[in-house]
């Protein structure tokens, strides 16, 4: 097979087989290439992987590509370039001779030494495996990074799926409470209203027992002389409400002050019921003594029975009434009087006597 490429480009007379190439030479070239082909990949990969670095090649790398170039370029220019400096050599050891045969004896020129294709195949290999082996060590350092922070990555989100759960858990938790507490809320509502019904039926009560309505409040406090029906129902609840009053007055903190309100009111209910029924009597008893009428009616027995609890105000009926009248409770003081002296005097003689 016979390739064919253009003289003039050099990179297609560097990368062009040799002309009648073996079998055996082919398939190493191709080796060769497909090594070479290998490497330049990597060496793109790790350009492109580093590309703050883009634009500067290792030392290594560069003599490693200037090595690969001279091993795999045509034999034909490398055997021309031997050959040329061959040439040079031969010239340079003719002109030594004809110095010598001068009898003038030169400079010694400096020796230069060149690489064969072996040695400088072993430095580029040796150069490239030293590049490999740092990018090796780098990439292994950067694994064993990622590799932690792959771990602790891996930590974190163990964490979190706990934190997740703890959150789940707290909001079904809190999604139980607010359920109870709604529960909670209407049974405090319900409560509520309860005691508001209570309060306000209790208030109602106390209104009921511990107050007079207004007919009876007339009945008590009106300037009329006569005594109307309710009149003694009326005086009957006002004291009942004055003797159940001091229940109120009996708490542990002391009277309280509805009890002494009521206290008051009531009190003044009965001084205006009694001063009432005094001026009635006493317009009665009149009637009766100019009339001379033997006959009591229920009225007066009962107004004589409710003036009874004070005393005073029915003697003063009476002393209006009849004239000379002492009260009983007079006599009964001058008869504790009269028998505490007689007694005194017996119990002088007696003494005397003895």
């Amino acid at each position: 097979m016979v390739f064919h490429y253009d003289s003039s480009d050099p990179l297609a007379v560097v990368t062009a087989p040799p002309p009648n190439e073996s079998p055996e030479g082919k398939a190493a070239r191709e080796e060769h290439e497909a090594e070479v082909q290998r490497i330049s990949d990597q060496i793109d990969d790790e350009l492109y992987a580093e590309r703050a670095n883009a634009l500067e090649t290792g030392a290594a790398t560069t003599e490693a590509l200037q090595t690969l170039w001279q091993i795999y370029s045509t034999p034909s220019a490398s055997q021309t370039q031997l050959n040329a400096n061959q040439n040079a050599h031969n010239n340079d050891d003719d002109g030594w001779s004809n110095l010598d045969s001068e009898g003038t004896t030169p400079r010694e020129a400096p020796s230069r030494h060149v690489d064969g294709p072996n040695e400088t195949a072993s430095r580029a290999h040796k150069n490239l495996q030293q590049d490999f082996e740092n990018k090796l060590v780098e990439g292994s350092q950067y694994f064993l990074k990622v590799r932690e922070v792959d771990q602790k990555l891996d930590d974190l989100q163990h964490i979190v799926a706990e934190i997740r759960q703890h959150c789940g858990e707290a909001e079904m938790q809190l999604k139980l409470t607010e359920e109870a507490s709604l529960s909670l809320l209407e049974q405090a509502e319900s409560l509520r209203y309860g005691t508001r019904e209570t309060q306000k039926s209790i208030v109602l009560f106390f209104l009921d027992r511990f107050t007079l309505n207004e007919d009876e409040i007339e009945a008590i406090t009106s300037h009329e002389i006569s005594l109307v029906p309710h009149f003694f129902s009326a005086m009957n609840k006002t004291k009942r409400i004055q003797s159940e009053c001091r229940v109120l007055m009996s708490g542990e903190d002391g009277p309280t002050k509805a009890g002494l309100d009521v206290m008051a009111t009531t009190f003044l209910y009965l001084e205006q019921g009694y001063d009432k029924i005094h001026c009635w009597l006493a317009f009665e008893f009149r009637q009766i003594r100019m009339e001379s009428q033997l006959e009591v009616m229920s009225v007066v027995r009962e107004a004589i029975h409710r003036l009874s609890e004070g005393p005073e105000l029915l003697s003063q009926v009476f002393c209006m009434v009849i004239p000379g009248y002492i009260p009983i409770r007079l006599l009964a003081e001058a008869r504790q009087s009269t028998l505490l002296a007689l007694f005194l005097d017996a119990l002088a003689r007696t003494v005397a006597h003895t």
